[in-house]
């Protein structure tokens, strides 16, 4: 019988797994689901590597349970013998679908997958390159089926899982959402550009990133130490010249991009933010936003740029492609490359009417496309297309 007949039904039951709620990716869009999800067919529930991360006190808000997986690593004894009891607890908890993010998690999720045949677990591949290749190109090819399907952020990181002979059966694609702010008045933009020290008149870099080597910081930097630093129009004297920089994100790497903007002469231009809840207020006081990186799947941080009215400057690797289109709401450019990004930076920097112009571009797509709704309602229906039954009987528990 239907739901459409009447009859009694239970909600599916999700169990997410992931290293911690640290300031990241996934770990915003995994809250972002989370509060979105219609808790009268699904009922979630998280288990952490680590019970931490600045996301914790937010989805504990929500209600959904958050357990340690009790899995510190995986190829160890230890490890086994975690992922052995981490099986037996889902299966005590009912568990009908395991979805599982980023590398340690997958392979959790893998393995517990091998012990606990009643579930349907759906691996998420956020980057279009990932970490041990050959590893992963067998394990998913050995297990790859109803049991065992992939949910992908970016049209590129589904192309990985083709070219690796995964049937498309098992392939599913869920673009990440945003978040839509409303424009900042300008009395709210004027603020928060005065707290950071940006001037009237200077034109305001952003990215959001955490400084790691994938990111491109470095090269970022680099580029923008090679801007022209003469003055603009509107700028009072004795103020900083020439654009700034901010950049949001903490990371190992932070102290030697300090090091390298004070070897590059424009460390007085460059703000290191570390990690900010400031963020859309810090993208609405911003003219322009940028995302390095040398990899990406469907990158949280660019569509934040988008949904603030921002154009973009990205590199052609992931999803990228997929959000920033060639002269329309931004520019793309090869990773690992300074010169490239200077002369993306620079029409930029110095004309006012093209980023007004490439902005509008920006929400509009943001908008039309990419909205948290839309990605919420994407993957409840891939839940149900995985468990038909999807709300069963609750005897079944």
């Amino acid at each position: 019988m239907s739901a459409m007949d009447g009859d009694r039904r239970t909600p599916l039951r999700v169990a997410y797994l992931l290293g911690s709620l640290r300031f990241g990716g996934a770990e915003r869009h995994l809250t972002h689901l989370l509060r979105g999800l219609d808790r009268s067919r699904f009922e979630p529930r998280l288990y952490l590597t680590r019970r931490t991360g600045d996301f914790l006190a937010e989805v504990e808000a929500m209600g959904v349970p958050i357990e340690e997986s009790g899995v510190r690593s995986v190829f160890t004894p230890a490890g086994l013998s975690g992922i052995a009891r981490l099986a037996r607890r889902l299966e005590r908890d009912g568990v009908d679908i395991v979805h599982s993010y980023l590398y340690g998690a997958n392979l959790i999720g893998i393995g517990v997958n091998a012990l606990y045949p009643r579930a349907v677990h759906l691996i998420g591949i956020r980057q279009q390159i990932l970490p041990r290749p050959a590893v992963f190109r067998a394990l998913f090819g050995v297990t790859a089926g109803p049991r065992t399907q992939f949910v992908s952020v970016s049209i590129a990181a589904d192309e990985v899982l083709g070219d690796w002979g995964i049937d498309p059966r098992w392939r599913h694609r869920v673009p990440n959402g945003v978040e839509l702010p409303p424009a900042p008045s300008s009395e709210v933009r004027a603020a928060k550009r005065a707290e950071l020290g940006v001037a009237p008149g200077q034109v305001l870099i952003a990215m959001v990133a955490n400084f790691h080597p994938i990111k491109g910081h470095a090269e970022l930097i680099e580029a923008f130490a090679s801007l022209p630093a003469a003055g603009v129009v509107g700028v009072p004297a004795g103020a900083p010249r020439g654009p700034m920089l901010a950049l949001v994100g903490d990371g190992d790497r932070m102290e030697s991009c300090r090091q390298l903007a004070r070897d590059r002469h424009v460390e007085d231009r460059v703000l290191f933010l570390g990690h900010r809840a400031d963020v859309r207020e810090i993208l609405g006081a911003s003219d322009v936003f940028v995302l390095n990186s040398k990899s990406e799947g469907m990158s949280n941080a660019l569509l934040e740029g988008l949904a603030a009215g921002l154009p973009c400057v990205a590199t052609d690797v992931g999803g990228n492609p997929e959000l920033v289109q060639e002269g329309e709401n931004g520019f793309l450019v090869p990773p690992r490359q300074p010169a490239p990004l200077l002369r993306a930076l620079l029409p930029l920097v110095s004309d006012a009417v093209l980023r007004e112009r490439m902005g509008g571009a920006s929400r509009a797509r943001a908008v039309a496309e990419y909205s948290l709704e839309a990605m919420v309602r994407r993957t409840e229906a891939i839940y149900e297309s995985v468990c038909p039954a999807m709300s069963r009987d609750p005897s079944a528990h």
